[in-house]
């Protein structure tokens, strides 16, 4: 198979990290003045290696196996992820990991044998920045759910819009002022309708990570547009897990052991994907897509991150990341 090869080099510029309207003490940021200048973005964070974004030294090359519209891995062996594990690159160059980690993000306390801390819930106090992400393990910035759809890139009245411009791919066309989503396409006589995500990412299985809209039929691109949805969700309320007494709050949500799959009510699978046609991939691919708690027809853009947020506990290929 063919390698897609990425290079992360941890760098915030040019579009990587934060909006430019901060009224968060937690980063220390000059009034006023953009984050993605090139500067150095330290966060409130005491723990040595965690409080502001470092160039990586050097760069991390991804040498990923490209499966992307290829119908023969469909049905192959999944893999695990792990813990505090990378499982994609933003197309900016923003590593994304999976949401679970042992370690707690303020205090660095270990969440317990039977727990894992959920750093993507952004009601839970993880310090991630409005992408949602931030600096960890010697000043590697990551992202930790998809919340850098909107604040990380997309938005071309920030500073961000550096980024957009950088490929036409993005800057070449929109849907309204979004530069993430594909105008209708003609392919072979069949209409692609307007408003399907764009590819923000690649998985390290060789896939492709898309926003949050896809089309409602996956193998009919002339059916409507809508939100992807996790077939994932909050176990019930009553499930011994919430009363476990190694939990440090109650607050469901915050351990991704909260979570479990909820059959027939997403559009996606386990692995947070479905295999689809798209206006990148005419004949079909298995593709990943950021999921958001669902937010309404029309225009309404979804701000609340919703679990897995990119891709679940398991991927649907092999990672290779090396």
């Amino acid at each position: 198979m063919a390698i897609l090869k990425i290079t992360s080099d941890g760098d915030p510029f040019p579009a990587k990290a934060g909006a430019a309207q901060l009224d968060d003490a937690r980063f220390n940021v000059v009034a006023g003045q953009p984050i993605n200048t090139g500067g150095t973005r330290t966060f409130g964070d005491v723990r040595s290696g965690y409080n502001s974004i470092q160039d990586r030294q050097p760069s991390k090359v991804y040498n990923i196996t490209y499966r992307a519209g290829d119908r023969d891995v469909y049905a192959q062996s999944s893999q695990v992820v792990e813990e505090d594990t990378p499982v994609g690159v933003a197309i900016n160059g923003a590593v994304i990991y999976t949401a679970g980690s042992k370690t707690h993000q303020t205090d660095g306390s270990n969440s317990g044998a039977d727990l894992t801390f959920n750093l993507g819930n952004p009601t839970y106090n993880t310090m991630l920045d409005q992408c949602g992400g931030r600096p960890e393990v010697n000043g590697e910035y990551r992202y930790r759910n998809g919340l850098f759809n909107y604040k990380g890139f997309s938005n071309p009245t920030d500073p961000n819009m550096l980024f957009v411009n950088s490929s036409t791919y993005y800057s070449g066309t929109k849907v309204g002022s979004d530069y993430l989503k594909h105008e209708s396409v003609t392919h072979d006589g069949v209409v692609f309708g307007e408003g399907h995500s764009k590819i923000i990412g690649w998985a390290l299985d060789g896939f492709p990570i898309y926003g949050p809209f896809g089309y409602q039929n996956p193998l009919d691109p002339t059916s409507n547009v809508v939100q992807m949805l996790s077939t994932w969700g909050l176990r019930d309320p009553t499930d011994p897990i919430f009363s476990n007494s190694a939990r440090v709050s109650n607050t469901p949500g915050i351990y991704i052991e909260d979570y479990e799959i909820k059959p027939q009510t997403g559009t996606l699978d386990a692995f947070n994907g479905r295999y689809c046609i798209t206006p990148d991939f005419k004949t079909g691919t298995y593709a990943y897509f950021l999921t958001f708690e669902q937010a309404g027809g029309g225009d309404a853009v979804p701000t609340v991150p919703a679990y897995p947020y990119v891709v679940g506990r398991s991927s649907k290929q092999p990672r290779s990341y090396e």
